[in-house]
């Protein structure tokens, strides 16, 4: 059995990055990887450990302060997720599943050297 693999697609017009936690992650201290999401609109691959057929995603909209604010989202194995509008207020605006995703919570902070 591999990893559960899903893409993250930026169609927003400017660079953002997003932050991936194994579906099984309920605490979100650590993140398990972190990505550029290029201005291009190329899908990114983003992994996690098998377990629940899915990976969390974090789309990260402001940095600053020592941390990082994102939005959480649940993409199920498979699937992708377009980032369409992001607001360095409001996180992400507007997204199109291509496939089952869940906008989990809005507005999460995580601290700048919290990767794996």
């Amino acid at each position: 059995m591999g990893n559960n693999q899903v893409h993250v697609v930026n169609k927003t017009g400017e660079s953002i990055q997003c932050i991936s936690f194994n579906n099984s992650e309920l605490i979100y201290k650590r993140y398990r990887s972190k990505f550029h999401l290029p201005v291009s609109g190329d899908p990114v691959a983003v992994d996690g450990l098998q377990g629940g057929h899915a990976v969390k995603v974090g789309i990260i909209f402001r940095e600053g302060e020592g941390c990082s604010y994102y939005d959480l989202f649940q993409v199920e194995h498979g699937t992708a997720l377009c980032i369409n509008k992001i607001s360095k207020d409001s996180g992400v605006t507007d997204f199109s599943p291509e496939g089952p995703v869940r906008l989990l919570q809005r507005g999460r902070s995580i601290g700048a050297t919290a990767g794996i």
